[in-house]
């Protein structure tokens, strides 16, 4: 695609739906049991289902569910706050064929890994599908270390600026009646720690950021113990 096309939010929207409408149709083609069933059926009321990707440099939150008011089979979907009604034509052969609000679209889509490469009208785009559960080794904080579980901080070894070592203690946590120690995952500098002694934590509570990399001569280096 063309690195500078203007891309209208409407446009993406359609595209993400159609995405996540293909996506739905594979996993109804390939399931094994209770196939006469339609996709996402539920017997009470359940949460919308949710799928988020990203473009460049934005993320959308897919949110959609059957709308039972409406016989066709129906769907209502929400993309960041935005409303749609939208109906599924047709599926095949790598493509999808579907309304929004009243207005008919078709897409082909080709999923590979996380990547999901789509063509249509409005030209070709690459969505990449989030992961529904994020790793916290996927944290957006590079360098950050993150508390494993709930618990209170029992002792903190460095500070703001200290040069550390690989494997060097860094605080203690106290959890589930157990001692935690949380160490540096490589020689690098402490720029910040975000908890004192005496703190309460919360699961995936930021602890502390290291900038990784050689210490520097005669950087300050706490007692390890």
């Amino acid at each position: 695609p063309a690195a500078l096309r203007e891309v209208s939010p409407l446009q993406l929207d359609t595209v993400a739906i159609g995405t996540a409408l293909f996506a739905r149709a594979q996993r109804r083609a390939a399931a094994r049991v209770q196939r006469t069933i339609p996709a996402g059926f539920r017997n009470s009321m359940m949460p919308a289902q949710r799928v988020r990707y990203r473009y460049g440099g934005q993320a959308l939150t897919v949110d959609y569910r059957s709308d039972d008011s409406h016989h066709g089979g129906a769907l209502t979907f929400d993309v960041d706050g935005r409303g749609y009604r939208v109906t599924v034509v047709g599926t095949g052969d790598g493509r999808i064929d579907y309304t929004v609000d009243g207005r008919r679209h078709a897409l082909s889509v080709t999923e590979v890994d996380d990547r999901r490469l789509v063509h249509g009208p409005d030209g070709d785009f690459e969505l990449i599908e989030l992961p529904r559960h994020p790793l916290p080794e996927r944290a957006e904080f590079r360098g950050g270390l993150m508390a494993p579980m709930p618990g209170k901080v029992l002792s903190v070894s460095v500070a703001d600026g200290a040069a550390v070592e690989e494997g060097q203690l860094l605080l203690i946590l106290e959890a589930m009646k157990m001692e935690h120690r949380i160490t540096a995952p490589a020689a690098g500098t402490v720029k910040a720690m975000k908890v004192k002694e005496g703190d309460q934590v919360a699961n995936g509570a930021l602890l502390v950021v290291i900038e990784e990399g050689s210490t520097k001569n005669g950087g300050e280096k706490a007692n390890d113990n």
